[in-house]
């Protein structure tokens, strides 16, 4: 999840998956990026969640053209992370508390 928040005394080890999410304004624009980095080498599964979420944002992309709805993305984004055997996370909060985190 990328909306985490991380506490001070956790500290980066082989094998995390790390979630940078950057947004920022300048002279009138806004941009928000995020992106999921491997801390030294990573578990197969970890691999293959980063290549998942990579290849559901393509397939929502592909769905956005004039005319085109929200929900369509959203299919396209669910549909691919299913086929890989992941799932959507629907409630953040609840996710966190079963990781652990406040």
């Amino acid at each position: 999840m990328v909306h985490g928040i991380g506490r001070e005394e956790r500290l980066l080890q082989e094998g995390d998956l790390l979630k940078l999410d950057i947004g920022m304004r300048f002279r009138g624009m806004v941009s928000d990026m995020a992106r999921t980095v491997a801390v030294g080498s990573v578990s197969k599964e970890a691999e293959k969640l980063m290549k998942t979420t990579e290849a559901a944002l393509l397939a929502g992309i592909e769905t956005m053209r004039p005319g085109s709805t929200l929900a369509a993305y959203a299919q396209a984004v669910e549909g691919t992370v299913k086929q890989a055997g992941f799932s959507v996370v629907r409630d953040p909060r609840r996710s966190q508390r079963r990781q652990g985190t406040p």
